[in-house]
């Protein structure tokens, strides 16, 4: 056991670096979740007690575990670039206002636990919805693309199509102000520049005022909202939410928070050792299941700090 004295806790550093290791596999394999298990370690395993040090912390090792990730995601073409870019650019501003809200009524560890996992019980409830056959019938489109991925992946040594029929990859048609307009594994998806703006804004005002990532916002915003496949969700999601961390890190750096540095040393290890392995495992994984899987730990998550359990 190892005393870190900024965040006033005795931990073991292989256990502090496994965990991390879990949080970066998962966020860069769903594009979400990453603050908020780095939040339950943090809070449960760890037992850190002041609210602002995790909000901190677990925004760090987000950020990092995006910033591995991405790499990958864009070598996988896999990633909506300019998606990724309008929902982060409108993270500036709400991951200012959300820091600024959170530093000044959510510094008690009790009352931020509570919203903490309020949040997340509703997004794991939605999440969990997306899985059952009813919502799934009902999005042939992106199913078709999703089906497609997935068996390309089986075949392994067809990398650039199925057939010849179409690219397996992230390919823009058409990229204005107002509409953009992209193909992806055979089927056309669009979004407005506008509303991702706006939308980034506002997730990033909620995520930075719990001390997340806010990829738990942004995927079921992509998929729920824009219609777009799981299997591009996760890294578009980590171009929004390296940009809303910058901002919001530096947002709370500004107001006299701090991190452990030595502890937050040890998690960034293993976030990038898990964020290497997420992108490569999650091409074999068929999207139902990531979704089971994501819905699965923010239920239990939200339900244990709500109180049912």
């Amino acid at each position: 056991m190892v005393y870190y004295d900024s965040a006033g806790i005795e931990a073991s550093p292989v256990l502090v670096v496994l965990w991390a290791v879990f949080v970066g596999f998962v966020f860069s394999t769903v594009g979400a979740a990453g603050g908020i298990l780095s939040g339950v370690g943090h809070i449960t395993l760890m037992g850190i007690g002041d609210a602002n040090i995790i909000k901190v912390m677990n925004q760090f090792m987000v950020g990092t575990s995006s910033l591995v990730a991405i790499r990958s995601y864009i070598k996988m073409r896999r990633i909506v670039l300019l998606l990724g870019l309008s929902l982060g650019l409108g993270s500036v501003a709400g991951a200012v206002i959300g820091a600024v809200f959170s530093k000044t009524y959510l510094g008690g560890i009790e009352r931020y636990k509570f919203y903490f996992g309020l949040m997340v019980l509703m997004i794991a409830l939605k999440v969990l919805y997306e899985t059952t056959p009813g919502f799934l019938k009902s999005r042939d489109r992106i199913s078709r693309a999703s089906v497609r991925y997935e068996k390309m992946m089986r075949m392994r040594g067809e990398a650039a199509s199925v057939s010849g029929e179409f690219s397996y990859g992230v390919n823009t048609l058409e990229k204005s102000i107002t509409r953009v307009r992209f193909i992806f594994c055979g089927e056309e998806f669009s979004f407005s520049p506008a509303t991702t703006f706006a939308a980034g804004a506002i997730i990033a005002a909620f995520s930075a005022a719990i001390g997340v990532g806010g990829g738990f916002l942004y995927v079921p915003f992509m998929t729920s909202i824009i219609g777009l496949p799981m299997f591009i969700v996760a890294g578009t999601s980590a171009v929004a939410v390296i940009v809303a961390m910058i901002t919001s890190i530096l947002t709370y750096l500004q107001l006299g928070v701090r991190a452990d540095w030595i502890l937050l040393g040890l998690e960034l290890i293993g976030v990038v050792a898990g964020s290497v392995l997420g992108p490569w495992a999650s091409q074999f994984f068929k999207e139902r299941w990531l979704k089971g899987f994501l819905g699965g730990v923010l239920l239990y998550i939200g339900a244990r700090y709500t109180g049912p359990l």
